[in-house]
């Protein structure tokens, strides 16, 4: 089985996936693979350069993420074109993983942008991870250093949470203590039959 993992920016995705590596679940780390395909010398990082300048790289020769996020980001033709250059390039190595653990019983996919990709059509189960909207705000301008106008503009990028949980399978309500959040991973993989 695989599960897709989602939430918002901010939510505390990364707590469940690390919880979940303590179960020894294999998980294909989406934000890691987006940081692989724009390596230096890496085709990935030449479309970029290619569509948004040369200042977006760094002097060492690696792509200077915020620099680029400020381009994007309150920017949908520009967003459009990021998305259309790096999301086939992490598709075809989330694909790859998916071949590798196909005698798994259970693997999930961690991508926060399951539902603006349609990538949700191609697991077999959703678990979003939910906090409320004023929580994720002051996550992300305290664990980003963003001002509000940046946190904001991060969080208008995506898909409301409202209507993920919509398209969800199994919710997980982050705003609660690590323990409550933990529990509620529990029962979902309990009922999908897998602890």
């Amino acid at each position: 089985m695989i599960i897709g993992l989602t939430g918002g920016i901010a939510s505390g995705k990364s707590t469940v996936v690390n919880y979940l590596k303590t179960k020894h679940i294999p998980i294909c780390d989406t934000d890691d693979i987006a940081r692989e395909v724009v390596l230096p010398g890496s085709i990935g990082l030449q479309q970029l350069i290619d569509a948004f300048g040369g200042d977006i790289v760094n002097a060492d020769g690696y792509l200077n993420r915020s620099l680029l996020a400020d381009k994007v980001f309150g920017n949908d033709v520009s967003l459009k074109k990021l998305n259309a250059i790096l999301h086939p390039l992490i598709f075809e190595k989330v694909e790859a993983f998916k071949t590798e653990q196909s005698n798994a019983k259970i693997a999930v996919i961690d991508m926060p942008l399951l539902f603006e990709t349609q990538y949700n059509h191609r697991v077999d189960h959703v678990m979003l991870v939910y906090v409320d909207e004023v929580v994720q705000y002051e996550r992300l301008i305290k664990r980003n250093g963003l001002t509000p106008q940046q946190a904001k503009q991060r969080i208008q990028s995506q898909m409301p949470l409202s209507e993920k949980i919509k398209g969800a399978h199994s919710i997980i309500n982050n705003n609660g203590t690590i323990e409550e959040t933990y529990a509620q991973v529990d029962e979902c993989l309990k009922q999908l039959d897998m602890i």
